[in-house]
């Protein structure tokens, strides 16, 4: 996969070289692109189960305040291209991807079929969610298992609970009528998100190109202007691992960006800025070398995932040096944060060299967020992104959405760290 890449390295960058020019970057310099999918409502749990903040309103007030500050921001908003489903199969296990598709129908028509018939009908239209309860762990997690979950997979007659407990880390992460829709195009968000660094769409240069004579090919920040993207993703993605989905996610989002970029000949690393550990994004490029991976997030030992996200943890075999994680303590405040962001996070990332940064931003670092125990305020985002690009001026960004739950802050939230950052 890497190799392949690699041998059209030089054709990939002749392409990315005519594609985008000096003159393109400096009209760029300082806009953003935004990618969103009409179809992350139909992601839709129910909103009065317990511990259920992964609500389609995250995404509605988020493109509302991107919206808003569009002028401001210099912000251009587009659909995701897609790149098909081999880009989510390039991270992702083929069995994890077909449970997630078929999941919910397949329990939907289960109950159905458990029904009378009188009401059988009535209770179909009830059934809104499908939600696991049961999980394989340790040993139970064994080849001859997967073999026959397989074969539940693929008979429909078959109850497909007995399949969930391989595929589902934990019982809040529910799945709903249009979940696969709207987790495989947050997925080509992300993707879409990568791929404008270098191969902006259509549309956009054509909107742009009256502006080239006019915008200077070097700012105050360096003499190669830099270009951000953002990925608006829901469900987010960081948690997933190439075989469970949870907390949350379906498909790990930056994951499946960086994967993407680096079959492309790209040198990619990624910061995740959540507040809780990226434990699907680090047990994916654990043992590689290609993929460098800083997460800042609150110490496990305190929240989810409670398993992953500890200092000691660095990588294995050829991964061994290029993961670091940053527990920090319940209660920490917007100066904190940044102080260990410009300390420790971000020197690191500069001891290697890349053409991507991919940004995992999760704003439930927020203070009164329902998932988090963080103190940031909403300058301190806008102090965020700051730091990032005061670090790495002239290098091309993607910031993919993670979490962030507080409704009433996240959108300002997620506004002000794409102002930092531009």
């Amino acid at each position: 996969m890497t190799d392949n890449a690699g041998s059209n390295n030089g054709k990939v960058e002749r392409e990315a070289s005519s594609c985008v020019g000096r003159n393109f970057e400096a009209v760029m310099e300082h806009r953003i692109v935004a990618f969103v999918s009409k179809k992350m409502s139909e992601h839709d749990p129910p909103s009065g189960l317990k511990g259920m903040s992964e609500l389609k309103e995250r995404g509605d007030v988020i493109l509302k305040e991107l919206e808003a500050h569009k002028e401001d921001l210099h912000l251009d908003i587009f659909e995701p291209d897609d790149q098909g489903d081999g880009c989510i199969l390039n991270v992702h296990d083929e069995n994890l991807y077909m449970f997630v598709k078929i999941a919910f129908d397949r329990y939907k028509k289960q109950q159905q079929r458990a029904g009378d018939s009188e009401d059988s009908k009535q209770h179909e239209e009830e059934v809104t969610y499908f939600q696991n309860d049961s999980f394989a762990v340790g040993s139970l997690r064994s080849d001859i298992a997967l073999m026959h979950v397989i074969e539940v997979l693929e008979d429909d007659s078959l109850d497909i609970l007995h399949a969930a407990g391989l595929f589902l880390s934990d019982s809040a992460t529910f799945l709903t009528k249009g979940t696969f829709e709207a987790a495989y195009d947050a997925a080509q968000c992300a993707v879409s998100a990568v791929r404008s660094l270098f191969f902006p769409k259509k549309k956009l240069r054509r909107k742009l190109s009256s502006l080239v004579h006019t915008s200077p090919n070097k700012d105050k920040r360096g003499a190669v202007p830099p270009v951000v993207t953002y990925a608006l993703c829901r469900p987010p993605g960081h948690h997933a691992s190439t075989s469970v989905a949870g907390g949350f996610c379906f498909f790990n989002n930056v994951a499946i960006a960086a994967q993407f970029a680096v079959d492309m000949g790209y040198r990619v690393s990624i910061l995740d800025v959540d507040f809780h550990h990226g434990n699907g994004t680090q047990s994916i490029f654990y043992n590689r070398k290609d993929v460098l991976f800083v997460s800042m997030h609150c110490d496990p030992r305190n929240e989810f995932p409670f398993w992953s996200g500890y200092e000691e943890e660095t990588g294995i075999g050829e991964g061994v040096g290029h993961t670091l994680n940053i527990p920090l303590p319940i209660g920490t405040n917007g100066e904190e944060f940044l102080y260990s962001l410009r300390t420790a996070a971000l020197p690191k990332l500069a001891e290697k060299k890349m053409d991507i940064l991919l940004v995992s931003f999760g704003a439930d670092t927020a203070r009164g967020d329902p998932e988090g125990s963080f103190l940031l305020d909403t300058a301190d985002f806008e102090g965020m992104g700051e730091a990032i690009r005061t670090h790495f001026p002239n290098l091309r960004i993607a910031v993919i959405q993670e979490g962030g739950y507080g409704l009433d802050v996240l959108g300002k939230n997620v506004v002000a760290f794409l102002k930092g950052i531009r």
